[in-house]
């Protein structure tokens, strides 16, 4: 199976970019799956080309860098904006990550702070994290968001339930916890139960 963007990018650099790319493919499965692998897997994929494996990496940051500095702090933002952001922030993780956003007692984005990760299907975050976290960026709302790296934008039985834990421990601060979105590649969900 080819990806002609995945070859592109390696040709660009790599006299064998459409062979490295096969590669990634035959191993991975799909762009997305070889861009949220980590740099030590795709090494192992290419032989231990490990310069590849950073190079590819590194177009991951870049893109991701990219589409999040179009997102501005203290302002409002629509919730499809949010996503969009969203999207960008995981782009290329290989771990499970927890970010939250503080927003103020108008909606306007305060700050982004990532409050936990883990391997590629858990993440460990205390809630009394998230709450002093809150607390210290003066938050009055917050969003929480989490990746599912290699899997699909659907929220578990266990982040529901995190979801109404952390929501009743943050209203008893005077704090709502206004959304929950799980990212997977190019897909963003609310969790239900907000």
């Amino acid at each position: 199976m080819k990806n002609i963007i995945l070859e592109e990018l390696l040709s660009r650099v790599f006299a064998d970019g459409a062979e490295k790319s096969d590669a990634l493919i035959e191993k991975f499965g799909s762009l997305i799956g070889v861009l949220e692998a980590d740099a030590d897997s795709l090494s192992e994929a290419l032989s231990g080309d490990f310069r590849a494996a950073v190079y590819i990496k590194l177009c991951c940051a870049v893109a991701s860098r990219r589409g999040r500095d179009a997102f501005k702090l203290g302002r409002r933002h629509t919730e499809e904006e949010i996503c969009e952001f969203l999207k960008h922030l995981f782009f290329g993780l290989s771990d499970e990550t927890v970010y939250l956003l503080s927003l103020d007692g108008e909606g306007k984005v305060l700050a982004c702070d990532r409050v936990g990760e883990g391997t590629v299907n858990i993440s460990n975050v205390l809630p009394r994290k998230i709450l002093d976290v809150a607390r210290k960026r003066g938050a009055k709302r917050v969003v929480l968001a989490h990746n599912h790296p290699g899997g699909y934008a659907r929220a578990s039985d266990d982040d529901t339930s995190a979801t109404s834990i952390l929501g009743a421990l943050l209203i008893s601060s005077g704090i709502e916890l206004s959304a929950h979105y799980v990212i997977a590649g190019a897909e963003c969900a609310r969790v239900e139960g907000v």
